[in-house]
């Protein structure tokens, strides 16, 4: 992490252990004090066209040739997601048609199969619901905030940290995005 970025988000999944954000830290930033506050849980999964048309329901029907993909950039949870699903399923990129379409974030993403560009994307179920569309569920995620603890006495850390505290906030990710808040604010390490 850049010594100029006070608060970074993060929902990296450590294939190894399973568990988010701390052994990945642990791996590539060794030595480094950081704090890992939890912001949210949530669901992500493969998003469809309404009534899932092309019935996609696992990795490996997005090789099937008439079954078009959007794809997230390198170093995004959803990518990452897909490379360990397409690994598990013994699909190589190659026979994923789209697999090299990027869209950056989970509504850009969601949207191309919303427009008809896509039939199948990995997103949250949240960017599924925004454009009305299905949601076939993988995994639930925690997305973290890292904090370096020598920054986190600075103001707008703090103002930030506050803000993430807010009963208001809490209920609004919960009906506007459907996340999970029950650990908002918690230090995960």
């Amino acid at each position: 992490m850049n010594g100029k970025v006070h608060v970074a988000g993060s929902h990296l999944k450590d294939t190894e252990t399973g568990e988010f954000n701390l052994p990945i830290l642990r791996r590539d930033y060794p030595g480094e004090d950081f704090a890992v506050v939890t912001f949210a849980r949530w669901e992500e999964g493969y998003v469809t066209a309404k009534g899932n048309p092309a019935s996609i329901r696992a990795a490996a029907d997005l090789a099937r040739p008439k079954i078009r993909l959007v794809n997230r950039e390198v170093g995004a949870g959803s990518r990452a997601l897909l490379d360990y699903l397409l690994i598990q399923a013994g699909i190589p990129t190659a026979k994923v048609k789209g697999y090299d379409r990027i869209a950056f974030g989970h509504l850009t993403a969601a949207y191309a199969v919303h427009a008809g560009e896509a039939d199948c994307c990995i997103a949250t179920r949240a960017a599924a619901q925004a454009f009305g569309l299905d949601f076939i569920p993988v995994q639930s995620e925690r997305y973290d905030f890292v904090i370096r603890r020598r920054n986190l006495d600075l103001p707008a850390v703090q103002s930030f940290l506050d803000v993430l505290m807010k009963a208001k906030l809490r209920r609004k990710l919960e009906v506007l995005a459907g996340y999970d808040t029950s650990q908002t604010g918690v230090v995960q390490a």
